[in-house]
């Protein structure tokens, strides 16, 4: 049986979601599909879904948010929804960072 899912509105859309930098996880939960859907597709495109460091910089901007939002007291959860990083991240970015205080 072929999957219909990925059509190319929808593929064009996983893609883009990719190279801004969500997961697997978090583009499955915007398109209503799985996370391994979306792995496999990235697995077989390696083009449009390029491999990904076992570190992802951060930009400035998503520094700067995270940290006024910390400050501001919004959960890590709200910030890692509002800059499109895991909750683990906003954890691991602010305790990286009061290690360097």
């Amino acid at each position: 049986m072929t999957n219909q899912f990925w059509n190319d509105d929808r593929y064009l859309m996983a893609s883009q979601l990719w190279k801004q930098g969500l997961s697997a996880g978090r583009i499955a939960a915007k398109m209503g599909c799985t996370r391994n859907m979306v792995i496999g597709m990235a697995n077989r495109n390696r083009t449009d879904f390029p491999r990904r460091g076992r570190y992802n910089a951060w930009t400035a901007a998503e520094k700067a948010t995270a940290l006024a939002m910390w400050l501001d007291g919004f959960t890590a959860q709200e910030i890692a929804d509002a800059i499109g990083r895991s909750k683990p991240a906003i954890y691991g970015f602010m305790h990286a960072r009061r290690a360097h205080q």
